[in-house]
């Protein structure tokens, strides 16, 4: 039905550009038969894919500089540190605070150990808040928000679609060079990532569902409502550059990362009211009828296979940070 193609479209297109692509193609009358689909998963799929390898790239030549940077900062330590005497050498290793001393994170050029940031990704827009707790890790936290909605009308049915997503994550950020590059294993705290939709069928209109063509009782018209679901708790990992407290001077950062969540093969609902009848208007009866359901629960099937990519779902992420 019109409902669950709209609830499929929606789940497909998380960003407001994929999401207004969709719904133009649905208001166009347009429908991808399996194969085109595969065709276009597939093709989605590399350019993803493509993206996040051009991603790891910049990362990879970053984080090759900066392990160059470091090496030669610390060469340039140890020749500078030849040049003092032992006595020397106490006295500066006396004259340190304790902190100076004992914190593993501190650097010779660190101003500060925590830093905020703002950040626009895959997930939505988002802020959040990092500390460093060794020289080469911090520990991150952080949300993500991102709703869009719109109605339109196809074939004189109206319908309204909303794709909601908000989430809490927390993350572990490893500097294996001393660079900007980090690996970042983490969690979804909260996940609540979904699509909704709704469709109001008008009385005498044909729609099909889970195979099956139907009219709408114009006594008694069918509206009807899905809801996609995801796990509320979501394992993570990205890769990246940049760091919300970089072990320099520097105050701003812009980290990038890509990776992905886990977030559990989708829970498609549906749920409608009213009546249908045969397409040629006679043998009138409840939704709730026990072969009307079995079409119902044919049709979530069908959604759930057709979105089931999205329990792998792709996070690209861009931001700017500062540290105190």
């Amino acid at each position: 039905m019109g409902g669950t193609e709209l609830l499929i479209s929606t789940s497909r297109s998380s960003p407001k550009c994929f999401a207004d692509a969709m719904f133009s193609m649905i208001i166009a009358g347009r429908s991808l038969s399996d194969k085109d689909w595969i065709m276009t998963m597939n093709s989605r799929r590399i350019s993803v894919l493509a993206g996040m390898a051009a991603l790891l790239s910049f990362a990879t030549l970053f984080s090759v500089v900066s392990f160059a940077q470091s090496e030669r900062a610390t060469a340039d330590y140890k020749l500078q540190s030849v040049a003092f005497s032992g006595d020397e050498l106490a006295k500066h290793e006396f004259s340190m605070s304790p902190e100076r001393r004992t914190v593993p994170a501190a650097t010779a050029g660190e101003t500060g150990r925590v830093g905020v940031g703002v950040k626009f990704s895959s997930l939505g827009a988002g802020a959040e808040m990092a500390a460093s707790i060794t020289s080469h890790s911090n520990v991150r936290g952080g949300f993500n928000i991102f709703r869009y909605s719109k109605n339109f009308t196809k074939d004189s049915i109206p319908y309204s679609g909303q794709v909601t997503f908000q989430s809490i994550e927390a993350l572990y950020d490893w500097f294996p060079f001393g660079g900007g590059f980090h690996l970042s294993p983490g969690v979804l705290a909260y996940n609540d990532n979904q699509v909704k939709a709704n469709a109001s069928i008008g009385g005498g209109r044909t729609f099909t569902l889970g195979g099956t063509t139907y009219m709408s009782d114009p006594a008694n018209p069918v509206s009807g409502n899905g809801k996609t679901n995801f796990y509320k708790v979501a394992p993570m990992f990205v890769v990246g550059y940049g760091n919300l407290v970089p072990r320099s001077g520097k105050h701003f950062s812009v980290p990038v990362e890509a990776g992905f969540v886990f977030q559990g093969s989708p829970n498609v609902s549906l749920n409608l009211t009213g009546n249908v009848c045969n397409p040629t208007g006679g043998a009138c009866r409840s939704v709730s009828d026990p072969v009307v359901q079995s079409q119902v629960q044919a049709e979530q099937k069908k959604i759930n296979s057709d979105i089931s990519w999205l329990q792998v779902y792709p996070v690209v992420s861009v931001g700017l940070a500062f540290k105190f």
